[in-house]
């Protein structure tokens, strides 16, 4: 496990909560990179003295952030989409009325469908034709239970995107959903690879992904995670995290 402690100067340890966040290890660029950098790890530096928080940053494989975050080994996670079922461990940032407060998410991120070139699997956006075998998506993400709500039999025994496209490439699959950031790096590195896959219009997916922060801590710290939410949503309207995203994407 990789362990990156994030501190802030201004204020005395004894003065900053401990805030341990679990980070996929998998690469998100640009908002978690394969080192444990990225712009989202730079926004909870932002955010520390903010709220008086001495980060660490725990990275981990998905499942095991969720687990921890459940076992209340880890304060909170990044990159989780909101889902029901995570409500009995974790919380998210809500409007008035109760529903996921989309203003103070991380960033939008979007879901993908790659095939092989030439393969006569489509998607319309509702529904898919041509689909005779398996699709691939990367194990515990959200993916997984949209793509079975629509019919597919989905295999997600991998949490490499890498492993899944060359499933795909190899005739394991016959799709695969990914996260369009984390297969586009991928393949732009794979050129081999990239020369037998392509992505399908329209996206299957975009939607809003959160700090998720655990129950455990919620409890413990009254009001502390809607100042983090705030904090999170202040800071990304502002310049230093604008040029930092700016560069990132260079």
């Amino acid at each position: 496990m990789l362990v990156v402690l994030v501190c802030c100067a201004s204020l005395s340890a004894g003065e900053l909560v401990p805030f341990t966040v679990a980070v996929e290890d998998q690469a998100l660029p640009p908002w978690i990179l394969a080192d444990g950098s990225g712009i989202d790890v730079q926004l909870m530096r932002l955010i520390a003295p903010e709220v008086g928080l001495q980060v660490t940053i725990s990275i981990l494989p998905w499942k095991r952030c969720l687990a921890q975050l459940a076992d209340g080994k880890v304060d909170a996670v990044l990159n989780a989409s909101y889902k029901q079922d995570r409500l009995a461990y974790g919380c998210f940032p809500l409007e008035a009325a109760g529903k996921p407060d989309a203003s103070r998410s991380l960033h939008d991120l979007t879901y993908v469908l790659y095939r092989r070139r030439g393969d006569a699997l489509t998607w319309d956006g509702s529904a898919f034709s041509g689909l005779t075998g398996a699709i691939g998506a990367q194990s515990g993400f959200s993916i997984v239970d949209h793509l079975k709500s629509l019919g597919a039999v989905v295999e997600d025994d991998s949490k490499d995107p890498h492993v899944v496209l060359r499933k795909l490439a190899f005739g394991r699959l016959q799709g695969a959903a990914l996260l369009s950031e984390s297969a586009d790096a991928v393949l732009a590195a794979d050129v081999a690879l990239k020369a037998g896959i392509e992505a399908v219009e329209p996206a299957l997916e975009s939607k809003p992904y959160y700090l998720m922060v655990g129950k455990h801590f919620a409890v413990a710290h009254p009001g502390l995670a809607d100042r983090i939410w705030d904090a999170i949503r202040t800071v990304r309207a502002g310049e230093a995290y604008r040029k930092a995203l700016a560069e990132a994407k260079r």
